[in-house]
């Protein structure tokens, strides 16, 4: 590591190459969706449910994909992946109380998101997203987009991470690493949820999330 070297120096304006080669082959992404869902009100709307399902499927990713810096450059932009989201989006409406001075509504989302990476450019295993020396975040196929690969420690059956305990080694005391690096988890949630509530006396609104 460096202390601070600035490219150009001495307040002298310059160009450098860019370290991406440019692609005048790339083709358009492509988005196939399919939606089905329903609305259901009741009791003069007082009460709902908005329910959908969603499977959407991306072709034709544009990826920067690396390559051997023989050839002067880091990556190249491809049309590199193809990848799958299908879902679920809920939402439940309800106004538990409602009288002609004071009103409660509440609203309650729910949706899961299953992501998966279809395809990627031949002869590609992996693509670079984001992170650095330890865990990165990666495009692999079979995995979420965003999976975490990285340095990890050796555990047992229950899951308790294994000490060294010899006495004579350099790591001694410390966890024991695993041999090269293993899929840590992905950058998307399992499934997100919020709930709304909004309380209304004559003109004045309080709502909380």
């Amino acid at each position: 590591w460096t202390d601070g070297v600035s490219f150009p120096g001495w307040g002298i304006s310059a160009f450098q190459l860019g370290t991406t080669l440019p692609n005048n082959h790339l083709e358009p992404e492509k988005l196939k969706s399919f939606e089905v869902g329903f609305d259901l009100r009741f009791l003069k709307n007082r009460v709902g449910l908005d329910i959908a399902y969603y499977d959407n499927k991306s072709e034709n990713l544009i990826l920067s994909v690396p390559i051997a810096k023989s050839s002067g450059y880091y990556a190249i932009n491809l049309n590199a992946g193809d990848m799958v989201n299908k879902g679920i989006e809920a939402t439940l409406y309800a106004s538990p109380v409602q009288t002609s001075n004071f009103k409660w509504d509440i609203d309650i989302n729910f949706t899961k998101n299953t992501n998966e990476v279809l395809k990627l450019s031949e002869g590609v295993d992996n693509v670079y997203l984001a992170g650095f020396v330890g865990a990165q975040a990666r495009a692999v196929v079979g995995q979420s987009y965003g999976s975490i690969f990285g340095d990890f420690f050796e555990t047992n059956d229950n899951g308790d991470v294994l000490i060294d305990d010899d006495p004579n080694s350099d790591t001694y005391g410390y966890p024991i690493y695993g041999e090269g690096e293993k899929n840590l988890g992905d950058v998307l949630p399992n499934w997100t949820m919020g709930i709304n509530n909004s309380l209304t006396f004559k003109d004045i609104t309080l709502s909380f999330l």
